[in-house]
């Protein structure tokens, strides 16, 4: 999973689950716990996934929570190294982790 909310109801972009790989007896405990985290807030999101992911019966299980899903071929996005960041000031609330997943570094 790779998901992240801010809590901010202006832009569904502020909140959302970027990628799921889970077998799909594993749906409801995966998808569930994120989808209260959204819906008890009220928060505006998006739950976007690859076309290789391939989670078996995913977008029926998002469908019969009302979730509708939308399978895109390609999602524009942009990265930047997070060490040539200048140094600021960030709220506790703020955290910045060093993730590694089947040996690929990402940092987010």
């Amino acid at each position: 999973m790779a998901w992240f909310f801010t809590g901010r109801r202006s832009l569904y972009r502020f909140n959302g689950v970027l990628r799921t790989v889970t077998r799909k007896e594993e749906l409801s405990r995966v998808v569930d716990p994120i989808l209260h985290v959204f819906l008890s807030q009220s928060l505006p999101f998006f739950w976007a996934d690859w076309p290789d992911a391939g989670t078996p019966g995913w977008p029926e299980y998002l469908s019969s929570k009302r979730i509708p899903f939308v399978r895109m071929n390609a999602i524009p996005a942009m990265a930047r190294k997070l060490d040539s960041l200048p140094q600021a000031s960030l709220s506790k609330e703020v955290e910045i982790i060093r993730v590694e997943t089947n040996g690929i570094k990402m940092t987010g």
